[in-house]
Order: C-alpha cells, then structure tokens, then sequence
C-alpha cells in the first residue's frame, strides 16, 4: 500500500472515529437552538416580573433544568388517570382537524410502535426481499394482510411487513409480502431496532455487542 493510500485509510477511519461524537452533537445544538433558545425569553419575562434578574447564561441553564423537569412531569402525568383523560381530551381535539390528525395519528402509531419492547406492534423481525430479488433487507412483522389487500395483489395468504430505512426506523416502507417469501428471524424487535439504528454494525450474535447500545 502506498504513502497515499495509507493516508486516505488513517484520515477516513479519523472520520469514522469523530462521526458519532459530531452527529450527536449536531443534535443537541439543534434541540438547543429550536427549544432553549426560543423558551428562555419566556422564562426571563415571568422571572423578571417578579424582579429576578440574572445573566444570559444562568437563563439558559435555568430553562434547562425547568424543560427536563417538565418533561418529566408529563411522564409521570400520563400515567396518572387524570393526565390519560388530558391526553384523551387532545385526541379528540386533534381529531376534529382534518390535516393535523392525519399527521398526529400517523406519528403517535409510529411512536407507539418502537417504544413498545413487547414487541405488541411488530410481533417479530424478518427478512424479505426488497427491492428485488436476491436483496434481503430487515423487516417488521405487522399483522397479517387484509383480504381485500391479498384480491389486489398477491392472490396468497400474505401479511403486511414493515421495511425501516436506516439509521431512522421510523420512516420506511409498508409491503404485502406472500407468508411463503418471509424469513423469521430469532432476535427480538428491541434487537433489530437497534440493529437499524446502528446501520447493521452490530453482530446480534454477540449478546455484548448488543450491550454496548443499550
């Protein structure tokens, strides 16, 4: 190997090394900019009206602090009776936007979905053939296809899978794929999330390597 080609290699695994740590980085200076930084002139107001000043950088930490504190409060409010009421009371208002609730609801099941380690939405985790033959992509086993879906397409028992894009899970594509054609796999749907989510790095045959992302 030459000079050259040595130096791209060593620049190009520097690149491989740094990448996690900027990406990571990159989106906590988004949520930064799009929640903190919109939120603390709130906070200075309300602070300032009962003559509480303080500088730039103590606002910042304060609305931190009071955003995970918020956060948190949800948490423990929707698992109360009365925060699932509030949460059903949005539902139905939503639900009476017809643009916004096409968007809610189709967000809320995605949701649903992968934060669910059940496993109760994807029931199990495939392989198919997709985008043709010979190419096997990780899937999601749904549910089984419904009749009118199998009339207009495969004329076969099939069942509705789910084909995440990596490394974002939750965007994808959604096949009626014949039973005869879908291979189960024996991992867990919590192990072939993150298998997506470390664009198929991980070995899912080393339970250590699945350790390291939990």
């Amino acid at each position: 190997m030459g000079v050259s080609k040595k130096l791209k290699s060593v620049f190009i695994a520097g690149i491989l090394a740094l990448l996690p740590f900027v990406i990571t980085v990159y989106f906590l200076y988004f949520l930064y900019n799009v929640i903190i930084s919109n939120a603390t002139p709130i906070v200075k107001q309300i602070a300032r009206q009962y003559h509480f000043d303080f500088n730039e950088y103590i606002f910042q930490v304060i609305t931190f602090v009071i955003i995970i504190l918020l956060v948190f409060f949800i948490g423990v409010l929707t698992r109360l009776y009365f925060g699932k009421m509030i949460i059903k009371l949005l539902d139905s208002f939503i639900a009476k936007i017809p643009i916004a609730r096409s968007i809610y609801n189709a967000t809320k099941q995605v949701v649903e979905s992968f934060k669910n380690s059940t496993g109760t939405s994807f029931s199990k985790v495939v392989l198919v053939e997709f985008p043709r033959r010979d190419m096997w992509m990780v899937a999601f086993l749904v549910r089984d296809s419904l009749g009118f879906m199998v009339d207009a397409s495969t004329k076969e028992e099939s069942c509705n899978v789910f084909i995440p894009t990596a490394p974002n899970p939750t965007s994808g594509f959604i096949a009626v794929v014949p039973k005869k054609d879908v291979r189960e796999l024996d991992i867990t749907v919590e192990e072939g999330v993150k298998f997506v989510l470390s664009v198929g790095i991980i070995n899912l045959n080393s339970p250590s390597d699945i350790e390291k992302i939990r």
